[in-house]
């Protein structure tokens, strides 16, 4: 009966679009926008809103990390938004599916011998007659995106800054700290063309060179205003207390070296060994929880490379109590309750070293060679943090850590001002300079969107109407 109820569904969508009911559409996606309260509660949309101050619709909004909800939390702009999935519903009514979500130049930059030539222009024309109608019914004021490019949001950004709703990308992925990411990061980007929005705000002066020397969006566009849920981590340190002795746990922020599309990325063996090590250490020693945080795009990747280092175990891993796995616990929560942090090209690694916490990085061994240092986050700056010479010198080290209350701060200085040039200013400003940036730009676009009759005269006599 469901799949029979799934197919119906689907029918009656793609039955909407075909004969353009735009109101009819918007109606249906408004049903389907929540709006954030102040204390990060997702609600139905009641309508417009009060009027007093801006409204933003965040597309594809799970894509945030918390970001959303703080700004929600300060109660000066109206945050709606809207889940993932509805917008590639919509763009594959007109894009060929077979282009895959994977690619990004033909949805980006295509050209008119590419299959995604004519349905861009078929999708940009329909969104030119839908979106006006749904931003009407909410209130929308200001569209938000959570990356410079991603497929399912540009064209509703695109087109919405066209008729004057001013399109946000709040950058979420800004640690271009290694050469290859640098220069991943640049290859990808520069081939997309030119940015159809105004404003992009960035974590750090970094990104900021990354994506304006790419050539796709200009530097005059870009606001480097820090991380916002860093803000958050700022105040909490504050009131962070000791971590356990007698129930001590180690987190440690999982990394990969692209098991299954070549081994020249890293290291595949050494990775190995710390993810076998853990597991030893959680199996010897009932008492200290050890807890693997897998990045959710990652997890099946990570399993099967987690299962083949943990092959003939004397015990089955997932019967082991104190051995937990998550991709869901809150990396701030993790390094508050642990006595030791174990990363290796992460931005926690970063987070734990000011949090007052014995960071442990995993730079040894095949890391170290020529071939792979291209690969490594920060490698002039490893002295900051305790480095193991090799897996055996790592278990020492891990349990002299669990020993010691005392955390060697000897260079927090220099960690401090190495988190405030990569991650967010440590004052804790950020939040409060993107709601003056969106502030800034409800204002200086407020005549256009007032301006109801020249929206309306867009889709004056147009069926569906």
């Amino acid at each position: 009966m469901k799949p029979v109820l799934r197919w119906l569904g689907w029918a009656t969508f793609a039955m909407v679009i075909r004969m353009r009911l735009y109101q009819l559409l918007s109606q249906i996606y408004a049903s389907c926008i929540g709006e954030v309260s102040t204390d990060g509660a997702i609600q139905r949309s009641t309508g417009k809103g009060d009027g007093d101050k801006p409204t933003a619709l965040v597309l594809s909004y799970e894509q945030f990390r918390g970001d959303i909800e703080d700004l929600a939390a300060t109660g000066q702009v109206r945050i709606l938004c809207l889940k993932e999935h509805w917008l590639t519903r919509l763009m594959f009514q007109f894009y060929p599916e077979g282009v895959g979500l994977a690619k990004h130049v033909p949805y980006f930059n295509p050209t008119q011998q590419d299959v995604t030539w004519a349905p861009k222009q078929q999708y940009r024309a329909f969104l030119k007659q839908f979106l006006p109608r749904l931003f009407d019914r909410l209130g929308v004021d200001i569209l938000i995106s959570h990356h410079v490019h991603c497929r399912q949001d540009f064209d509703w950004g695109a087109v919405s800054d066209e008729l004057g709703y001013p399109y946000l990308v709040i950058n979420r992925e800004n640690l271009f700290v290694s050469e290859y990411i640098r220069n991943l990061a640049h290859r990808r980007i520069s081939r997309l063309g030119q940015f159809e929005g105004r404003y992009v705000t960035v974590h750090n002066k970094v990104a900021e060179q990354v994506i304006s020397g790419s050539g796709y969006v200009s530097k005059n566009h870009i606001h480097v205003l820090g991380c916002i849920r860093m803000d958050r981590f700022l105040k909490r340190l504050k009131t962070f207390g000791r971590p356990s002795q007698e129930k001590p746990a180690i987190t440690f922020f999982t990394y990969l070296t692209r098991a299954g599309r070549g081994e020249d990325y890293g290291p595949k063996a050494q990775c190995s060994s710390v993810h076998r090590l853990l597991a030893e250490i959680a199996h010897e020693n009932p008492a200290i929880e050890v807890i693997f945080k897998v990045k959710p795009t990652f997890y099946n990747t990570w399993k099967r490379m987690f299962d083949e280092a943990t092959a003939n175990f004397p015990v089955a891993v997932d019967q082991l109590d104190n051995l937990h796995i998550s991709t869901t616990l809150p990396a701030h929560d993790l390094i508050e309750r642990s006595n030791v942090i174990i990363g290796f090209n992460s931005t926690t690694v970063l987070e734990a070293s000011i949090a007052d916490r014995h960071v442990i990085v995993p730079y040894f061994g095949p890391w170290q060679e020529e071939r792979y240092s291209e690969h490594v986050y920060l490698p002039d700056k490893m002295h900051l943090f305790n480095v193991p010479s090799d897996i055996e010198d790592m278990k020492r080290m891990i349990f002299k850590c669990l020993k010691s209350q005392k955390v060697d701060n000897t260079f927090l200085a220099e960690r401090r001002s190495l988190f405030e040039e990569y991650v967010s200013p440590l004052d804790g400003s950020a939040t409060a300079k993107h709601i003056q940036l969106i502030k800034t730009i409800y204002q200086e676009h407020r005549v256009v969107q007032q301006s109801v009759s020249t929206k309306r005269t867009l889709y004056d006599g147009v069926p569906g109407s």
